[in-house]
Protein backbone atom coordinates (compact mmCIF):
# COMPACT_ATOMS: atom_id res chain seq x y z
CA UNK A 1 0.00 0.00 0.00
CA UNK A 2 2.89 2.33 0.78
CA UNK A 3 4.39 1.75 -2.68
CA UNK A 4 1.07 2.64 -4.35
CA UNK A 5 0.73 5.80 -2.25
CA UNK A 6 4.27 7.01 -2.99
CA UNK A 7 3.89 6.15 -6.67
CA UNK A 8 0.57 7.97 -6.83
CA UNK A 9 2.08 11.09 -5.29
CA UNK A 10 4.97 11.00 -7.75
CA UNK A 11 2.53 10.57 -10.66
CA UNK A 12 0.43 13.49 -9.49
CA UNK A 13 3.53 15.67 -9.14
CA UNK A 14 4.74 14.70 -12.64
CA UNK A 15 1.46 15.67 -14.26
CA UNK A 16 0.89 18.82 -12.19
CA UNK A 17 4.36 20.14 -13.02
CA UNK A 18 3.92 19.25 -16.70
CA UNK A 19 0.49 20.92 -16.76
CA UNK A 20 1.81 24.15 -15.27
CA UNK A 21 4.84 24.33 -17.57
CA UNK A 22 2.97 23.38 -20.74
CA UNK A 23 0.13 25.76 -19.95
CA UNK A 24 2.65 28.53 -19.35
CA UNK A 25 4.64 27.97 -22.55
CA UNK A 26 2.14 26.43 -25.02
CA UNK A 27 -1.24 27.84 -24.04
CA UNK A 28 -4.52 26.00 -23.74
CA UNK A 29 -4.23 23.13 -26.26
CA UNK A 30 -1.83 20.80 -24.41
CA UNK A 31 -3.75 17.52 -24.48
CA UNK A 32 -1.33 15.15 -26.24
CA UNK A 33 1.83 16.73 -24.81
CA UNK A 34 0.60 16.66 -21.23
CA UNK A 35 0.27 12.90 -21.05
CA UNK A 36 3.53 11.90 -22.72
CA UNK A 37 5.73 11.61 -19.63
CA UNK A 38 9.28 10.30 -19.65
CA UNK A 39 9.47 6.65 -18.57
CA UNK A 40 10.55 3.33 -19.94
CA UNK A 41 13.30 0.85 -20.36
CA UNK A 42 16.17 3.28 -19.94
CA UNK A 43 14.81 4.24 -16.52
CA UNK A 44 14.86 0.62 -15.40
CA UNK A 45 18.33 0.04 -16.82
CA UNK A 46 19.71 3.12 -15.11
CA UNK A 47 18.04 2.11 -11.85
CA UNK A 48 19.70 -1.30 -11.88
CA UNK A 49 23.05 0.25 -12.83
CA UNK A 50 23.20 2.20 -9.54
CA UNK A 51 26.10 0.91 -7.43
CA UNK A 52 25.13 -0.83 -4.20
CA UNK A 53 26.87 1.86 -2.13
CA UNK A 54 24.74 4.63 -3.68
CA UNK A 55 21.36 2.92 -3.24
CA UNK A 56 18.80 4.42 -0.88
CA UNK A 57 17.72 1.75 1.57
CA UNK A 58 14.14 3.01 1.95
CA UNK A 59 13.42 3.10 -1.81
CA UNK A 60 11.25 0.24 -3.02
CA UNK A 61 11.86 -0.95 -6.60
CA UNK A 62 8.10 -1.42 -6.98
CA UNK A 63 7.66 2.36 -7.04
CA UNK A 64 9.61 2.59 -10.28
CA UNK A 65 7.64 -0.25 -11.86
CA UNK A 66 4.30 1.22 -10.78
CA UNK A 67 5.19 4.65 -12.23
CA UNK A 68 6.32 3.16 -15.54
CA UNK A 69 3.18 1.06 -15.94
CA UNK A 70 0.84 3.88 -14.84
CA UNK A 71 2.39 6.50 -17.14
CA UNK A 72 2.31 4.02 -20.03
CA UNK A 73 -1.40 3.37 -19.50
CA UNK A 74 -2.19 7.06 -19.08
CA UNK A 75 -0.25 7.89 -22.23
CA UNK A 76 -1.98 5.12 -24.19
CA UNK A 77 -5.47 6.28 -23.23
CA UNK A 78 -4.55 9.92 -23.90
CA UNK A 79 -3.22 9.09 -27.37
CA UNK A 80 -6.39 7.14 -28.22
CA UNK A 81 -8.49 10.08 -27.01
CA UNK A 82 -6.42 12.54 -29.04
CA UNK A 83 -6.72 10.38 -32.16
CA UNK A 84 -10.52 10.36 -31.82
CA UNK A 85 -10.52 14.11 -31.24
CA UNK A 86 -8.33 14.71 -34.30
CA UNK A 87 -10.50 12.47 -36.50
CA UNK A 88 -13.61 14.32 -35.36
CA UNK A 89 -12.00 17.67 -36.19
CA UNK A 90 -10.90 16.40 -39.62
CA UNK A 91 -14.38 15.11 -40.45
CA UNK A 92 -15.85 18.45 -39.46
CA UNK A 93 -13.27 20.29 -41.57
CA UNK A 94 -13.95 18.10 -44.60
CA UNK A 95 -17.68 18.67 -44.20
CA UNK A 96 -17.30 22.45 -44.34
CA UNK A 97 -16.05 23.44 -47.80
CA UNK A 98 -13.97 26.53 -48.15
CA UNK A 99 -15.59 29.13 -50.39
CA UNK A 100 -13.80 31.01 -53.13
CA UNK A 101 -14.45 33.72 -55.67
CA UNK A 102 -13.09 33.93 -59.15
CA UNK A 103 -10.35 36.45 -59.55
CA UNK A 104 -11.02 39.17 -62.02
CA UNK A 105 -8.27 41.35 -63.34
CA UNK A 106 -8.79 45.00 -62.59
CA UNK A 107 -9.63 47.12 -65.57
CA UNK A 108 -8.26 50.54 -66.28
CA UNK A 109 -10.93 52.92 -67.42
CA UNK A 110 -9.94 55.95 -69.40
CA UNK A 111 -10.13 59.16 -67.39
CA UNK A 112 -12.09 62.01 -68.76
CA UNK A 113 -10.03 65.15 -69.29
CA UNK A 114 -12.85 67.68 -68.90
Amino acid sequence: MEVALISGLILVSIYVIRFVLLRLFLGSDIVPQLYVAPRGLITVLLFYAIPHEAEVAAFEPGILLFIIIATSLIMTFAMVYDKKRTNKALKQAHGTPVGYTRWKAPSISPKSTD
